[in-house]
C-alpha cells in the first residue's frame, strides 16, 4: 500500500504526490491561499445558502493524488456505508429499508466540520503512514484544521472517519434490525419491538464524536417485518 512506503522522507513524498518541495510547503504551511469559498443556493429558497470550497493547484493537484490513494481504502468499507463510494446511491440505502414496521432517520450536523485535523492525522496513522508524513497529509487535507466541503479529499477521508461511529451503532444494533449511512443521513429499521429510541441514537452519534441537526421516527403499515 502506498501510505505505508511514504515514512517520513519529503522528498519521497513530493514524488509520491508529484509536486516539488516549494509546493508542498506552500500547500502546508497556507492552504488557504489556494482556496476560494463559494455560496451555494439550497432548494429551499428560505434556508441559508452552503458553502463550499473551490480548490486551486498545486493544492487542487495533490489533493487529486491524495484521494486517488484513498479510493481502494474506501471501496473495503462496509456494506453499511451507500455514498462516496463506487456501486453506493441514496436508491441503495433506501432499499436497504423498504417495508420495515419502523423506521428512524437523523441527519449529522455540519458533517465534515466536525472531523478535525487530529481526527485526520489519527486517520493517515491507521492507514501505515508515518507520523511526520501523516501530518503534512492531515494539513493538505483540511483548512483551518477541519474538513470542507469542495475538497477533493473530504467525502472519502469523512467516510474513513466516520467508521468509528458505524461500527459503534452496529455493534449496538439488535439482531434483526439493519443499518445503513449516506454520507451525513443515518437510517435504522426492523421490527417495533427490538428499535432503539431516538435518546438511544442520539447518545451513540454523539459518543462518536458528532452531533446530531435532526431525527425522527416513522412507522410503515401494518404488517410489515
Amino acid at each position: 500500500m502506498i501510505f505505508r512506503e511514504l515514512g517520513n522522507d519529503i522528498d519521497l513524498l513530493c514524488a509520491a504526490l508529484k509536486c516539488s518541495p516549494s509546493e508542498l510547503r506552500a500547500a502546508t504551511i497556507k492552504p488557504a491561499q489556494f482556496c476560494d469559498e463559494i455560496s451555494i443556493a439550497r432548494r429551499r429558497r428560505s434556508a441559508r445558502p452552503r458553502s463550499v470550497w473551490k480548490v486551486r493547484d498545486p493544492l487542487r493537484r495533490i489533493q487529486r493524488q491524495i484521494a486517488l490513494w484513498l479510493k481502494p481504502v474506501s471501496s473495503k468499507q462496509a456494506k453499511c456505508v451507500t455514498a462516496y463510494r463506487k456501486g453506493g446511491s441514496a436508491l441503495k440505502n433506501a432499499q436497504v429499508h423498504a417495508g420495515k414496521s419502523v423506521v428512524i432517520v437523523a441527519d449529522l450536523k455540519d458533517f465534515f466540520g466536525s472531523i478535525s485535523l487530529l481526527d485526520v492525522v489519527a486517520l493517515f496513522e491507521r492507514l501505515g503512514v508515518a507520523r511526520q508524513a501523516a501530518v503534512i497529509l492531515a494539513r493538505l487535507t483540511t483548512l483551518e484544521e477541519k474538513l470542507v466541503p469542495g475538497a477533493r479529499t473530504s467525502p472519502a477521508i469523512a467516510n474513513l472517519v466516520a467508521s468509528r461511529l458505524d461500527e459503534l451503532i452496529l455493534g449496538k444494533l439488535p439482531k434483526g434490525c439493519r443499518y445503513t449511512r449516506y454520507a451525513d443521513d443515518l437510517t435504522i429499521s426492523g421490527p417495533r419491538t427490538k428499535m432503539p429510541s431516538l435518546s438511544d441514537l442520539r447518545e451513540w452519534i454523539e459518543s462518536a464524536g458528532f452531533r446530531v441537526r435532526i431525527s425522527a421516527i416513522m412507522s410503515s403499515h401494518v404488517g410489515a417485518s
